[in-house]
């Protein structure tokens, strides 16, 4: 590994480990609160909304592949990814819609 890729790679590992404590924090409020999680997002930069919706779109594409492992605690998460990006496919001819970053 080259000192750039050895960079990133710490870059990566340090940004990860960010996120985990702030997934930690985000889950805590999403058990007790979701509409203060969702109320605060709606007063985010425009940018980072788009962002964590990109995000979101992805995931649950991701939840919806055939190869992605479920038991029973994710089982639905499986299910909501098939029936929204099925949707979502069907409402855009299956050409699939972009959540550009501007």
């Amino acid at each position: 590994m080259n000192d750039k890729d050895m960079y990133e790679y710490e870059q990566f590992v340090r940004a990860r480990e960010e996120l985990s404590k702030a997934n930690d924090a985000v889950t805590q409020l999403l058990h007790t609160d979701p509409k203060f999680v969702i109320n605060a997002l709606r007063n985010e930069h425009r940018t980072f909304q788009q962002d964590f919706t990109r995000l979101c779109a992805e995931w649950l594409r991701t939840c919806a592949q055939d190869d992605y492992g479920t038991d029973a605690r994710n089982e639905a998460s499986h299910e909501v990814g098939k029936i929204a990006t099925a949707a979502h496919d069907a409402a855009h001819d299956g050409c699939g819609i972009g959540l550009p970053r501007i």
